[in-house]
């Protein structure tokens, strides 16, 4: 069993829950855009609503037990948040700066990383989780909750290890079972790449893991499993420390994994933490006419503090 740590740095039954739902939860959703570009021009992919397992049994004791769940519609982005899109919110004096002093300009392996144009399409760190919510606040989203972000991050398979599946993750970019993460071999990886580096899962997401981890809006409770809601769980009402999510650059395969949970201080931003958002409002937003060049800010086409190993 992996033990529990504290990141400072940086199928009767699920027939029977499908079967409740009626079925226009199906034609509802195929009702609404797999796609769609928000105002601030960041792509998002469409998760479908209906059941799903959730959890792991070969994982630590807070994966378990995989219990069967029932989401709604959502909207996630298709890639983290990148350095660029939340300069264009900073910008605007409505997100605080992940900048305080110069050592926060800098990724793990790189002097010179927010801001710098190279860098623009990597993916954001050094964020807490109070300016992760208030950036995703600035797009009218929010975080994903952590059965949400399970929900995207397995991309329509069941019981599977990976997003992709379940064969070895691999480093080599563009891999269909890629992942940007360290293994101490192979894929001794020293820092973040660009964002969509491999390849998507099932509902056209990238780096659902590895890159950075990932905050998610619940608090982590080890136990919440045994007594969560089997509709749309949004976590416990309170508690300390807010889940993370994903894996990260610097994170074994085992956090790879999509039923794999950690968590973080909530003030305290990282080297290898990131964040993506949601829109709930399934209604598919347009595109807004007059979009200033500045808000294109991913240049990907919208297709389709774990500092231990």
């Amino acid at each position: 069993m992996k033990p529990h740590k504290l990141v400072l740095i940086p199928t009767f039954f699920l027939m029977a829950i499908s079967s409740s739902c009626s079925s226009n939860t199906v034609e509802e959703s195929e009702s609404f855009s797999s796609f769609f570009t928000d105002e601030r021009g960041i792509p998002m992919a469409l998760v479908p609503s209906g059941a799903f397992e959730m959890g792991g049994n070969n994982g630590a004791d807070d994966e378990e037990p995989v219990h069967a769940l029932i989401l709604d519609d959502f909207y996630i982005d298709q890639y983290e948040v990148t350095n660029s899109q939340y300069a264009l919110c900073e910008a605007t004096g409505l997100c605080d700066s992940t900048t305080d002093t110069s050592a926060y300009e800098s990724s793990y392996a790189r002097r010179s990383y927010y801001g710098n144009p190279e860098y623009a399409d990597y993916p954001l760190i050094n964020v807490n989780w109070d300016e992760a919510i208030k950036f995703c606040e600035w797009r009218g989203a929010r975080l994903p909750t952590e059965a949400e972000w399970e929900k995207a991050a397995r991309g329509g398979l069941e019981g599977n290890h990976y997003p992709w599946g379940d064969e070895t993750p691999v480093c080599e970019i563009g891999a269909r079972n890629g992942a940007r993460f360290d293994d101490n071999d192979a894929c001794n990886n020293t820092d973040t790449v660009k964002v969509g580096s491999y390849s998507p899962n099932g509902f056209e997401l990238y780096d659902m893991a590895g890159n950075v981890w990932e905050w998610v809006s619940d608090f982590y409770d080890e136990n919440y499993y045994l007594s969560s809601p089997a509709h749309n769980p949004a976590g416990p009402e309170e508690g300390m420390y807010p889940v993370i999510r994903g894996g990260s650059w610097n994170s074994s395969s085992d956090h790879l994994i999509v039923s794999d949970r950690l968590f973080n201080d909530p003030k305290s931003g990282s080297f290898n933490i990131g964040f993506r958002c949601v829109r709930t409002d399934t209604t598919p937003l347009l595109l807004p006419t007059n979009v200033p060049e500045g808000n294109r800010s991913l240049s990907l086409p919208p297709k389709g503090f774990a500092s231990y190993p």
